[in-house]
């Protein structure tokens, strides 16, 4: 009997667990190995009264709530994972993006707000500044607050040597992620690749050529969808 396909999944260890229980449903195995962290970063936080808030990761919400901030009374959130977590955490969603990336969370910002419009953008350090540079150039206040950051979890770094035999394919979910797996000592060789988001494959692309399989909507579930109908899983 042809056993289960085995997949790494690299995120952070406190959101691993939703994506292993997808690969099992799906007849694949998980191997869950967090080879990035979430570092919290101290930022000064304006009065948020009448601001819109563009959440673009469940870690920005969660990062809002731990903060003792008053809750925001109108949220842009950029996929429906963030505004479930928006939701969770009592916020209100006011937006989603009908793409779930920067871009068009950017535009629907653009067409929600009105010029002198104050949004406040929490967000990863290392995040793009397209929806800051967007909004600006078109007249909206966005108030940049890098609160947390995602590095490279070393203490990974045996563990992943060791179970790199044993893979069949890696999931990424950040072009942060891709960058990790190849600092930490990871491989290509005989591996695919699994991307949510283009940024993400595109950062593949700067180290290997393996074959990468990115689904057209940006979600863990059409991922491990398209990995299932790519390799015959089902």
């Amino acid at each position: 009997m042809k056993r289960p396909l085995r997949l790494l999944i690299t995120r952070a260890a406190h959101q691993q667990q939703p994506v292993a229980d997808l690969i099992k449903n799906a007849g694949m195995e998980p191997v869950l190995l967090p080879l990035i962290r979430i570092q919290m970063l101290p930022a000064d936080m304006p009065d948020p009264d009448g601001s819109w808030v563009a959440f673009t990761s469940v870690n920005s919400v969660a990062w809002w709530k731990n903060s003792g901030l008053p809750d925001p009374e109108k949220t842009a959130c950029v996929g429906e994972k963030t505004a479930r977590a928006c939701r969770k955490a009592g916020y209100p969603v006011t937006l989603v993006a009908d793409v779930y990336d920067a871009e068009h969370l950017a535009s629907a910002l653009e067409g929600a707000t009105g010029k002198g419009d104050v949004v406040l953008y929490p967000r990863s350090a290392k995040a793009r500044t397209y929806l800051i540079d967007y909004l600006t150039n078109r007249g909206r206040t966005v108030i940049d607050l890098p609160v947390y950051d995602t590095v490279p979890d070393e203490a990974s770094r045996s563990s992943l040597q060791q179970l790199l035999p044993e893979l069949d394919g890696v999931l990424f979910f950040s072009p942060t992620a891709v960058r990790a797996f190849f600092e930490l000592g990871g491989r290509d060789t005989g591996l695919f690749f699994g991307c949510v988001g283009r940024k993400t494959e595109e950062e593949l692309r700067r180290f290997t050529g393996a074959e990468a399989l990115t689904p057209d909507t940006y979600t863990a579930e059409a991922l491990i969808e398209l990995i299932s109908l790519r390799k015959g899983v089902r």
